[in-house]
């Protein structure tokens, strides 16, 4: 599944800007499934070659952009495991 999205991204200036990438759930990598209250998974986190988060509705079959730091978030909360391999060791409390 392909979508262009539009994404905000950070220039070398330190400057942020918008930007449309092509995201393809073929050519990335699958991180997690995100699982609702009645133990159903109803979107999957991919990660982008390029190293960016995003999101397919398993429902609507649609792809989605959202907070990089918020999905980081909840796959650290939920999958630790698959963010140590995503993201690289972290250090213990």
């Amino acid at each position: 599944m392909q979508a262009v999205l539009k994404v905000t991204v950070k220039g070398e200036d330190g400057k942020t800007r918008e930007k449309r990438m092509l995201f393809d759930t073929e050519k990335s990598t699958e991180i997690c499934d995100v699982i609702n209250g009645f133990g159903y998974a109803v979107q999957t986190i991919f990660l982008s070659k390029g190293g960016l988060l995003f999101i397919r509705n398993n429902n609507r079959k649609e792809l989605t952009t959202a907070d990089q730091e918020t999905i980081k978030d909840y796959i650290g909360e939920h999958y630790p495991e698959r963010y140590v391999e995503a993201f690289g060791k972290v250090e213990e409390a």
